[in-house]
């Protein structure tokens, strides 16, 4: 990753869930997504507020996200993601990629 690809990313914790897990993670500021990278081998989905964005037919949806020099794909959920762990600076019902494939950029 450049200087260029650096420069609208966050870097760091991010905490998800009624049990606040951690999930150490790169995410655009930029972007209206923020992917967190299923290969950490955490329970999030055993969460009972995490909530899956599902089409009418009941399937889970997928999105396949270009965040800054990195795209991801993955399931959608929504979860309340914190910066610090139970003392705010949270959003409640935040989208996030479940990220099982990280992709090469496709861009310049």
């Amino acid at each position: 990753m450049n200087d260029r690809a650096l420069l609208y990313k966050y870097m760091g914790p991010v905490f998800i869930g009624e049990d606040m897990t951690q999930f150490d993670v790169t995410y655009s500021t930029m972007a209206d997504f923020t992917a967190i990278n299923s290969k950490n081998d955490k329970a999030i989905l055993q969460s009972n507020t995490s909530k899956a964005w599902l089409e009418p037919d009941g399937t889970v949806i997928r999105e396949r996200k270009n965040l800054g020099s990195t795209t991801w794909e993955g399931p959608v959920y929504n979860d309340t993601m914190c910066l610090i762990a139970n003392a705010g600076l949270c959003v409640k019902n935040a989208p996030y990629i479940y990220a099982s494939v990280e992709l090469a950029d496709n861009g310049p």
